[in-house]
């Protein structure tokens, strides 16, 4: 946690105000702490997370609604290490939302698979997560991007299955479909990669390199903003434009990309 965060003794801030951003109807994510009283269990030093443990898996059960609150708490217990005991029952609880089936929840312990933080590394049970997360109905665009980029991520890297690019990159492009960044970086990034001087499908990579990290330009990539650029600076290439390559390479600059500061200061001296 970021030093601004607000501290488990401090009585001035309400702790849960800090460590949650819960969305959804304020009446019952007010209702939700109310019930756990987590303010009060973390500021009694060793805490009586059992409480908390039954308290979550009562609410859940009251209130399905609840189940995404409870992975947010997880993950935010996950994060205290000067609270005994919260980093385990933040573990607990995370499995047993996975376990109920939970979306959320399911793709952030294959996240803590992959990572191997609190649990032993696994990636075959992370990949396993990831795809019982597509198997089942779910409707949360942000979700599902993040979920196809890291079972791309997987098949790029062959991280607990056999490397196989060519399902990774369809993976990536189902992630740009759902608005991921990072899907629509590396999307762009393979068809980059594929480009080669002379070659005959050279124009349609480069097309299709930049219509991803166009994507990804809209949601936030600075690195996009650096390839995209290089594309239409290139020589020979049909959709050079050299106006927007400059803008390109000056706002990924503005952005503090160090590689786009040293190309404009190379075209400044050409």
């Amino acid at each position: 946690m970021s030093d601004a965060a607000p501290s488990p003794t401090d009585p001035q801030v309400p702790f849960t105000d800090g460590l949650l951003r819960l969305d959804g109807d304020p009446a019952v994510v007010e209702a939700f702490l109310r019930e756990l009283q987590l303010d009060e269990v973390l500021r009694a030093g060793e805490g009586n997370f059992e409480a908390v443990h039954t308290a979550v898996v009562k609410l859940c059960v009251a209130d399905e609604r609840h189940r995404r609150y409870a992975c947010d708490l997880a993950l935010g217990l996950l994060q205290l290490q000067d609270a005994p005991g919260a980093q385990a029952l933040g573990l607990r609880l995370l499995r047993l939302l996975a376990e109920d089936g939970v979306p959320h929840a399911r793709f952030n312990l294959a996240m803590e698979r992959f990572a191997g933080r609190h649990l032993p590394a696994d990636a075959v049970a992370g990949n396993r997560l990831l795809q019982q997360v597509l198997d089942a109905p779910c409707k949360d665009p942000g979700l599902l991007g993040a979920v196809h980029c890291a079972l791309a991520d997987s098949h790029a890297l062959g991280r607990g299955m056999p490397a196989d690019p060519e399902r990774a990159l369809a993976l990536y492009e189902q992630a740009a479909s759902f608005g991921s960044a990072d899907g629509a970086y590396n999307a762009g990034l393979i068809h980059h990669g594929r480009f080669a001087p002379g070659g005959t499908e050279r124009h349609e990579h480069l097309e299709r390199a930049a219509g991803y990290y166009e994507v990804a330009i809209t949601q936030g990539s600075v690195q996009a903003l650096y390839n995209l650029a290089i594309i239409r600076l290139l020589a020979g290439f049909a959709g050079r434009d050299d106006v927007r390559g400059v803008d390109l390479l000056q706002r990924a600059a503005a952005a503090g990309d160090a590689r786009a500061h040293q190309a404009l200061t190379l075209l400044q001296g050409a």
